[in-house]
C-alpha cells in the first residue's frame, strides 16, 4: 500500500461524498484505488464501478473483508449495515474520482505532459521518462491505464513526490480525448501520428484527427505547448483547417518542414536506426524507423529541460525491445522480427519499411500478418492497401491468416505481386501445415498483428521449439 501527502478526508471532499465518513477513516493518508478486488491489499481503497456484465457492487464485501479500508459507491443498497461505516456514497463513483484526480492534480502543482495519437504513445512516453529520470522524479501512467478509467486512477497514484508526469491519453471515439485532457490539464503534449488506428470506431480519418487534436484545444486554454509529427500529412491538414488559440506548436520529423529534425536517418543490419539531431548523432537500439519520431519529441523536452545529450545517450544503450514490440530473434533457420503486439495500417506500414531497410547479405523478406482490427467498413480497404504497401517495400512473399487476406493479397497484387507469392489463410493452423513449403531456410519473417490474431502463438513453431 502506497499512501499520499493528502488524507481520504480531502479525497472525499474532492469526490463530493454524499454523507459523513468517520473521522477515523478521514484521518487516514490517501492509498491506492483498485476496481479489481482481487488485487486489493490491506489498507487500499475499492472503486465499485457499475458495468454490462458485471457490477462492482456485487464485490464491495469482498473487498472489504480483503482489508480495503472502504470502498467507493453510488448504492447501499448491497452493502450489509457492518460494512456501511467504511464507504465513500457518491453520485456517480467513476465521475467523483475524476473530479479527485482533476482536484489532485492542482494540489500537486507540478508539470504535466499529455501524449496522445494513433499509434507510437506508450513508446513516446517510454522514451521521455527514461531519458527525464536521469535528472527528474518523474510519475505517470500506470500500466495501460490511459483511458476514462486509468488516467484518473493513475493521477492519483502520484505519490507527492514527483518533479513531473508523463500520462497517455487514449481513445477510440471523439470527445474522450477533451475531457481526459480536461482532467490532466497537461502543461506540455505531443500527437504522435494521425493514422487509421480504431478508425471504425471514430467515423473517418477526418474525425481521427479532430478527436486527437482535442488535446490542443484543451492546451490552448492553459497557454500549453504542443508537439506534433510535421511528416504526418494528417496531422498537418487538421493544424491548417482549425485555429487553436493560446497553443505554442512545434512540429518534429525528417522533413525539411519539421521545426525539430532528425538528419542523416540510416538503417542497421539488425534493423535499428540512426539519427543526427541538432548536430549529434543518436542510435536507438530498438528495431524500426517509428522509434525516430518516438524519440524527436522526447530529445526536444530533454533539452529544453537541462537533460546533458551525453546522458541521453548513454540512456538509448540501455533500451531494449518490449515484449512482442519488434524483437529480433535468429532461430538458425530464419531470422524473425516480431512485432506482433499491436496492429494498424500505420503501424503495419512501419514495419514493411524496417524489413526494406534493413540491409542483409541474402534471404527473402516474407510478411506473416493477421487481421487489423477495430476498422469497421473500412476494413477491406486498408487491409488492400496494406497489401499494396507490402509490395511497395519488397515484400518477397505475403501470408496472411485471418479474415481479410484475400483483400491483403488482393492489393499485393494489384501493386506487382505474383500470385504465387500471395497466400491467405483461415486459420494458424492451416498455415502450420502448409509452412514447409512457403518458408525457406534464410527467410527474414515479419510477424505482425492485432492482438486478437495472436500471432505469437506461431514463434514456437518457427523457432523449431515444437
Amino acid at each position: 500500500m502506497s499512501s499520499r501527502p493528502v488524507t481520504i478526508s480531502d479525497f472525499a471532499l474532492w469526490m463530493g461524498v454524499e454523507r459523513e465518513i468517520v473521522s477515523s477513516l478521514g484521518a487516514r493518508s490517501l492509498p491506492d484505488i483498485w476496481m479489481d478486488s482481487r488485487k486489493i491489499t490491506p489498507g487500499d481503497l475499492f472503486l465499485a464501478l457499475p458495468g454490462e456484465e458485471r457490477d462492482g457492487h456485487d464485490y464491495v464485501v469482498t473487498a472489504l473483508e480483503q482489508g480495503a479500508c472502504a470502498a467507493i459507491v453510488s448504492s447501499l443498497e448491497k452493502i450489509p449495515g457492518a460494512f456501511r461505516d467504511r464507504v465513500l456514497l457518491v453520485h456517480n463513483p467513476l465521475e467523483a474520482v475524476s473530479a479527485a484526480a482533476r482536484a489532485y492534480r492542482r494540489y500537486l502543482d507540478i508539470p504535466c505532459i499529455g501524449i496522445t495519437g494513433s499509434n507510437g504513445k506508450t513508446t513516446t512516453a517510454r522514451f521521455l521518462r527514461t531519458i527525464l529520470e536521469q535528472n527528474y522524479r518523474v510519475g505517470g501512467t500506470e500500466g495501460n491505464w490511459n483511458n476514462h478509467i486509468g488516467l484518473p486512477l493513475s493521477i492519483l497514484r502520484l505519490t507527492g513526490h514527483e518533479d513531473l508526469a508523463v500520462f497517455e491519453l487514449g481513445a477510440n471515439h471523439g470527445g474522450e480525448i477533451f475531457d481526459l485532457a480536461e482532467i490532466l490539464e497537461p502543461d506540455m503534449g505531443i500527437i504522435t501520428n494521425i493514422g487509421y488506428a480504431h478508425v471504425g470506431c471514430f467515423g473517418g480519418i477526418e474525425k481521427t484527427a479532430a478527436a486527437k487534436f482535442e488535446l490542443a484545444e484543451v492546451l490552448g486554454l492553459h497557454q500549453g505547448v504542443l508537439y506534433v509529427n510535421g511528416d504526418d500529412s494528417h496531422s498537418m491538414e487538421q493544424m491548417r483547417h482549425s485555429a487553436y488559440a493560446g497553443l505554442t506548436m512545434c512540429t518534429f520529423g525528417t522533413s525539411e518542414a519539421a521545426s525539430l529534425r532528425a538528419e542523416n536517418v540510416y538503417c542497421t543490419s539488425e534493423g535499428t536506426y540512426g539519427f543526427t539531431y541538432h548536430g549529434e548523432d543518436f542510435h536507438i537500439p530498438l528495431p524500426g524507423r517509428h522509434f525516430v519520431y518516438a524519440m524527436l519529441p522526447a530529445l526536444a523536452l530533454a533539452e529544453s529541460m537541462g537533460v546533458d545529450s551525453d546522458m541521453v545517450r548513454s540512456v538509448l544503450a540501455t533500451l531494449r525491445p518490449a515484449p512482442l514490440r519488434g524483437e529480433v530473434r535468429n532461430t538458425g533457420q530464419y531470422t524473425l522480427v516480431l512485432d506482433c503486439y499491436n496492429a494498424n495500417p500505420s503501424s503495419m506500414n512501419a514495419a514493411f519499411q524496417m524489413m526494406h531497410d534493413m540491409p542483409a547479405p541474402s534471404g527473402r523478406l516474407v510478411s506473416i500478418s493477421g487481421d487489423m482490427a477495430e476498422l469497421g467498413a473500412y476494413s477491406d480497404s486498408l487491409h488492400r492497401n496494406c497489401g499494396a504497401a507490402a509490395a511497395e517495400y519488397g515484400m518477397e512473399v505475403i501470408i496472411h491468416i485471418g479474415e481479410f487476406g484475400a483483400a491483403l493479397c488482393e492489393g499485393a497484387m494489384m501493386a506487382g505481386m505474383d500470385q504465387e507469392v500471395c497466400h491467405c489463410f483461415a486459420s494458424k493452423d492451416a498455415f502450420i501445415t502448409a509452412a514447409p513449403q512457403l518458408l525457406a531456410p534464410g527467410d527474414r519473417i515479419l510477424l505482425k498483428g492485432s492482438r486478437a490474431s495472436e500471432l505469437e502463438t506461431l514463434i514456437p513453431f518457427l523457432t523449431g521449439e515444437v
